[in-house]
């Protein structure tokens, strides 16, 4: 499933976004840094033609806490992609 984000108009202090599929568990599904190129993912290895729930958190420069998160809703190939705009 490719993940993609669109930065908030204030993105100065953010270096990163974890990408977190809440029904797999807490840890990031996969990690995208801020300011290099696109800000997408791919997350692998799972099932086909399913609905999963997409949740991103910005992460801080200056201090290691996460914005809150957006959440989208998103199916796997065949069906689509998914795209998330954080703000």
């Amino acid at each position: 499933m490719k993940v993609t984000v669109v930065p908030p108009d204030d993105a100065a202090n953010i270096v990163r976004y974890d990408v977190f599929l809440p029904s797999l568990g807490d840890y990031a599904a996969c990690e995208i840094e801020a300011g290099n190129g696109p800000l997408e993912c791919e997350v692998g290895g799972l099932l086909a033609s399913r609905m999963f729930t997409v949740r991103v958190h910005s992460c801080m420069e200056k201090a290691p806490f996460y914005s809150e998160g957006v959440e989208g809703k998103g199916w796997t190939k065949p069906n689509g992609k998914l795209s998330l705009s954080c703000s």
